[in-house]
């Protein structure tokens, strides 16, 4: 990739957006100074992956998502990370399209090799799915799910001993659970919003004075998912001793079978399930899963086995 004047030219607009500037500063802090120590943090914890644990790292996938990190805050500006994280959460995928827009109109000249290198850092997940495209953000896929979203009031399981979360609730999941949409706890005067946190997010927040969630707000792990549909464990202030947890998800649909499977194997299941059972999703689906069906069985039984694009494209799939 050729460095051209447009580009350097947006490189430098960094050094002109202040940083933490509601707050008082020995010297000025700019977005070239704050991306340029992530990066200098980012050589020194890998450099001791390597070193110490060995570990095989892809120095190209960092450096480069480094410099992405760095073109989306320069378009942005000096948005306040709080904003900034729930802008993303709400409306990443506008917000990403402009930030492509923005750096093609300021930078015309752009490697297209690279910008799309970008664009796949920023709409990719790390399961390779197309971000903002799921069921919140598809009136289709909501109504193709529709007939799998279920409501579930759930007690206290107190056959539960040991807690991951101290202090916290456990309640057990439905088997059938897939995803969740929505869910809060109901205490006897309030309702409490429920917020999924991640493990590393929960060690963060346990490092801090108060380990509890804000008021009106409870934090939710799942834990030992080889028990039923999971272990709910939720922690918060609530203002009774045996709050109700109220969950909203899509079930797991149950399987397609065609014909009873006594008459072809004695035993044999799927899922337990052994006699016809027909898909539950809505008809106006089944033509796309069938054609998705045809595509995966070509790519695994036709044509040129180690043709690895195709096979990358497929996965890449948001429908």
């Amino acid at each position: 990739m050729i460095l051209s004047k447009n580009f350097i030219e947006v490189l430098y607009e960094a050094a002109h957006i202040q940083r933490w500037n509601d707050h008082i500063r020995p010297q000025g802090f700019t977005e070239l100074d704050k991306q340029a120590h992530k990066m200098v943090i980012l050589y020194v914890l890998s450099r001791y992956e390597e070193q110490d644990h060995g570990a095989k790292l892809n120095w190209q996938v960092l450096v480069e998502g480094g410099i992405f990190e760095f073109l989306h805050r320069i378009i942005l500006t000096d948005i306040k990370p709080p904003v900034f994280h729930e802008l993303m959460r709400v409306h990443g995928d506008k917000l990403n399209n402009w930030v492509y827009n923005e750096l093609e109109r300021k930078v015309p000249d752009i490697d297209q090799d690279f910008l799309g290198r970008m664009k796949n850092y920023f709409d990719k997940d790390s399961k390779g799915n197309t971000l903002g495209k799921g069921f919140d953000d598809s009136p289709k896929r909501q109504m193709d799910f529709s007939t799998l979203i279920t409501n579930s009031s759930i007690s206290i399981d107190q056959s539960v001993t040991k807690h991951f979360m101290k202090g916290s609730f456990a309640y057990l999941m439905p088997t059938d659970t897939f995803i969740i949409l929505n869910e809060s706890i109901n205490g006897t005067n309030n309702v409490y919003t429920v917020i999924p946190v991640s493990y590393s997010e929960y060690g963060r927040l346990m490092s801090k004075p108060y380990k509890f969630p804000p008021k009106s707000q409870a934090w939710r792990l799942i834990t030992d998912k080889q028990t039923s549909g999971g272990i709910a464990e939720i922690l918060g202030v609530f203002d009774t001793a045996t709050p109700t947890y109220e969950v909203r998800y899509i079930r797991q649909p149950n399987p397609i079978i065609l014909a009873n499977f006594s008459t072809i194997q004695e035993g044999l299941t799927i899922d337990g399930a052994s006699t016809v059972s027909d898909c539950e999703l809505s008809p106006e689906i089944h033509q796309e899963i069938l054609q998705r069906a045809v595509e995966l069985a070509k790519i695994a039984w036709g044509g040129d086995q180690n043709n690895i694009n195709t096979t990358v494209q497929s996965g890449q799939r948001s429908e």
